[in-house]
């Protein structure tokens, strides 16, 4: 028998040794696979997967692929708060979703709403501005808040784009020099009580709110500002400011009207140049406001309405002092606004 030599014995070891060192290297290297958490991104409205859409957590960003779904680092997603983004849909970022697996995220398409402006005879009418307002109802009081403004091309035609899911009130408002033509709100019509509001679902297109403008008589208002001398009403730090209301938009007794937010808007600043006569000329029937402002200060604010004939020797009554900080009312006792349709001029 032929017994084994140093070098033979040797031989395994030699082999064993290395390829236990290759393994081990080998086992060292290989990266941990991270955790992720799922994402899937919907259409709040038929429930259809989104591609293409931006997905938050934190500062984790992702981008959801065909079938609408995306992944985040497990460890980014804890204790944040989600968000979703597509163009053309809205996320609402109070849903914040449950910890199902996986996560879902829905987009609410967002709507259209156009019309035209039209006057009696169904001719269009162009370079009118019209306002989208969200109608609320605070009890059993009708309010309304916000606001999104077009105005009309040369056929009429006013389009709003962008718009979430709601309840709508629509105004037509003239700019100055419009030819007599009133404040009208959706469908006919100067009463803001009697407004219309209509509903826009989610991804809709409502494509037929059409307004109808009616012509008025117009008339002047001519008078003069009184309680300051003309060297208190410096002209470069002085101006008129004149609002219109509608009728009817007193909806919350003893508070400052809803609309007057809306309606400072369309507010016609006139600088005081030459002393303290006023005139107002192009004035529809209606109720106005009427505020002077005196070497940069508030120094009056009055109301007054039109009626059927010009108002001659109107007087705009300065303050003595400014009113307390915060009260409800700035108007004295015998006051009244003014109209988005009226030229100015002051003599």
């Amino acid at each position: 028998m032929k017994l084994p030599t140093k070098s033979n014995r040797l031989l395994p070891l030699l082999v064993f040794v290395p390829l236990t060192g290759i393994l081990s290297a080998q086992s060292i290297t290989q990266p941990a696979t991270e955790q992720t958490r799922q994402i899937l991104v919907l259409n709040a409205v038929n429930s259809q997967s989104l591609a293409g859409a931006r997905v938050s957590c934190g500062s984790a960003k992702s981008l959801t692929e065909a079938s609408g779904a995306a992944a985040l680092p497990l460890s980014s997603t804890t204790n944040c708060r989600w968000a979703a983004a597509k163009e053309g849909y809205y996320f609402d970022p109070g849903a914040q979703p449950s910890s199902s697996k996986p996560i879902q995220l829905q987009l609410t398409p967002y709507s259209e709403v156009r019309g035209r402006l039209l006057d009696r005879q169904r001719q269009p009418i162009a370079g009118i501005q019209v306002q989208l307002l969200t109608s609320l109802k605070i009890g059993s009081q009708r309010s309304a808040a916000g606001s999104q403004r077009a105005t009309s091309d040369a056929a009429g035609v006013f389009r709003f784009t962008n718009i979430r899911q709601g309840s709508y009130i629509l105004l037509a408002l003239p700019p100055v020099a419009s030819a007599g033509y009133q404040l009208t709100v959706y469908p006919s019509g100067d009463d803001i009580s009697q407004a219309l509001p209509f509903t826009v679902k989610a991804g809709a297109t409502l494509s037929d709110m059409d307004i109808e403008l009616t012509k008025a008589a117009t008339f002047t208002l001519t008078g003069e500002i009184t309680g300051l001398e003309a060297t208190e009403i410096p002209a470069s730090r002085s101006w008129l400011e004149l609002h219109f209301l509608p009728r009817n938009s007193s909806l919350v007794p003893n508070r400052l009207d809803p609309f007057d937010a809306t309606l400072s808007m369309n507010s016609r600043r006139i600088p005081l140049t030459t002393g303290k006569r006023i005139r107002l000329s192009g004035l529809v029937p209606g109720k106005y406001r009427l505020k002077l402002f005196a070497d940069n200060s508030l120094s009056s604010s009055t109301t007054f309405e039109v009626l059927d004939r010009d108002i001659d020797q109107f007087q705009l009554q300065a303050w003595n002092s400014p009113p307390l900080s915060g009260s409800l009312s700035m108007d004295p006792p015998n006051a009244r606004p003014l109209p988005p349709n009226i030229l100015l001029s002051l003599l």
